[in-house]
């Protein structure tokens, strides 16, 4: 269940991997994520257009009439594996034990010795005997990603509340970085969105455009009210602004950047 609807991914990845198969898409993918999210600052790693998992059992009738065994018998075995139920408590003087039953199956592979015949039969039959069991993904898939024209999976790294995601951007580059002799000959990795880097575009313009209008200010002081004034005025406005940055710096206050436009 996801219940993250507030997530923000501060860096969106593409990845692809002309003529590699999901699989090995996938498993490169989470082998990203698994490093990825041990970066400081970083709180979630997440996985977009990825294909759900499926058993597929392939039954052959002909050997299910020939053993006299009904298509029914083997979908109401299958309905009930693994099936997560209440199996009851034992009470041990003040105590309730919880009884919690075994037998799930753990592993495809397992599925081939589930036993089919019907009980009191002098026959033991398995499934592997009547059908063709593998782990595949289903035929038609509910989220399709591409990059290109190129079959991609998306990766989206979500950064922890407080953090300067300038410092995290740079850490993710590094770390990116050290992890590219792991990346496939084939596979690309695409940054689609970048936090970071629209935040440290967004500060330096505000700094240029602060610095513009201080000296515009000042040059209008010095034309209008005398060199001397104007050199005064200017230097109490350049040491007024100092000291609010200093001040919000020590208090811990954010630059809050809100924009109006539409």
């Amino acid at each position: 269940m996801n219940d993250d609807f507030g997530d923000v991914f501060g860096v969106l990845f593409a990845v692809t991997g002309d003529g590699y198969s999901y699989e090995e898409l996938k498993d490169y993918i989470d082998f990203l994520r698994r490093e990825l999210v041990l970066v400081d600052g970083v709180s979630k790693v997440s996985v977009a257009g990825a294909q759900s998992e499926q058993v597929i059992v392939e039954i052959s009738r002909i050997k299910l009439n020939s053993l006299g065994i009904s298509i029914n018998r083997i979908y109401d075995l299958l309905a009930t594996q693994n099936v997560v139920s209440n199996a009851g408590s034992v009470q041990v003087g003040s105590e309730y034990i919880r009884i919690s039953p075994t037998g799930e199956f753990t592993d495809v592979s397992e599925l081939n010795r589930l036993i089919i015949s019907e009980a009191g039969s002098s026959q033991l039959i398995r499934l592997g005997d009547v059908a063709d069991i593998k782990r595949g993904y289903a035929e038609v898939p509910d989220n399709l990603v591409s990059y290109n024209g190129e079959q991609a999976l998306h990766v989206g790294v979500s950064f922890s509340s407080g953090v300067n995601v300038v410092d995290v951007g740079a850490a993710l580059e590094k770390r990116l970085a050290e992890l590219e002799y792991e990346r496939p000959i084939g596979m690309e990795v695409y940054t689609l969105y970048n936090q970071p880097v629209e935040v440290d575009a967004s500060v330096n313009n505000f700094i240029n455009n602060l610095l513009a209008a201080i000296v515009i200010v000042a040059l209008v002081l010095l034309v209008f009210m005398g060199f001397k004034s104007g050199l005064l005025i200017s230097a109490v406005l350049l040491l007024t602004i100092m000291g609010s940055f200093i001040f919000m710096s020590v208090m811990d206050i954010n630059l809050q950047r809100i924009s109006l436009g539409r």
